[in-house]
């Protein structure tokens, strides 16, 4: 099945997330704080009781909440000698744990911010990883070339999330691993289950992990006014960090918004050809990834 170009409207959605986060780059990078933040996403606090994936961090790793977080979304998958593609990678932070922690082959990893890729270029090895700039929805990775691909937080960014799952199956060897997690409509994970399944990607392990990451925001909100505002916290900030009242916190907390992960396993199943999910749910897609441009601009440091 060929992809049919992007629409204007998708074009726009995509410049609009670039912007953003080449922008947040440019003010970390005129801080303190540059060399220590690896990670855009919303970080895992285990809960009273709970046991969590993954080596154990001391209390003041950097970061904490987030390579908790990668650790999650890896669980038991086996990664050894792995070659490795991280989708959305932003500043190299997973991909930096996974090779210090799991034992994997090569890594490469691909954003659509350069800003973001220039940092991982000139910060991880380049006889262990490779970095390069382009749009999720049209991966230029061989077909059948990678051990395993992981995604964090980063598709629902996407208009078109249906392309980007066919080309995680398109370019996952049989048996290879598509790790992923992201912020969702709790409406949609169900369907999400059946578009892997069609597409070849066999669900094998999957969490929901809503109250870990609305805890992790609790916990964080005021370390990264901090980081991004320079404890100024300019308008629209507490829409960045998932403060109270936020529309982050309200998706978060009030039973919308499913922060979801997914291990899934690529068989030897071709893909199903066809559309999976309809028009009516593509519109809403759409939508969404449209809204967070908003959001993301609101709450840009710098903006």
């Amino acid at each position: 099945m060929t992809p049919s170009p992007l629409s204007h409207d998708e074009q726009a959605i995509g410049q609009g997330y670039r912007e953003n986060f080449d922008r947040f780059n440019e003010v970390l990078h005129a801080t303190k704080y540059d060399r220590f933040l690896r990670f855009f996403n919303f970080g895992y606090a285990p809960l009273e009781g709970e046991e969590h994936y993954g080596p154990p961090l001391g209390r003041n790793y950097p970061n904490r909440d987030s390579a908790l977080l990668l650790f999650q979304v890896v669980g038991e998958a086996d990664l050894t000698g792995a070659t490795v593609l991280e989708v959305g990678c932003g500043r190299g932070g997973n991909l930096g744990l996974l090779m210090e922690h799991y034992d994997v082959g090569r890594v490469f990893g691909t954003d659509i911010a350069f800003n973001s890729m220039a940092y991982c270029t000139d910060r991880y090895p380049a006889e262990r990883a490779r970095f390069f700039q382009a749009d999720a929805q049209f991966v230029p990775v061989r077909t059948g070339s990678v051990d395993a691909v992981l995604n964090v937080e980063s598709s629902g960014c996407y208009p078109d999330v249906e392309r980007f799952f066919r080309d995680v199956s398109r370019v996952l060897r049989p048996g290879g691993w598509f790790l992923y997690a992201d912020l969702m409509a709790r409406t949609f994970v169900d369907r999400y289950r059946e578009v892997f399944t069609a597409l070849g990607l066999d669900v094998v392990g999957e969490k929901d992990v809503t109250p870990n990451v609305a805890e992790s925001r609790r916990l964080r909100a005021e370390r990264q006014r901090l980081a991004f505002g320079d404890g100024k916290a300019p308008e629209g900030m507490e829409e960045w960090v998932g403060a109270d009242g936020s529309t982050l916190n309200d998706v978060l907390t009030g039973g919308k918004g499913a922060y979801h992960v997914f291990r899934c396993r690529r068989s030897d199943r071709e893909a199903d050809p066809a559309q999976q999910f309809t028009d009516e749910e593509r519109g809403e897609m759409t939508l969404s990834a449209a809204e967070g441009v908003e959001l993301l601009r609101l709450g840009a440091p710098g903006a």
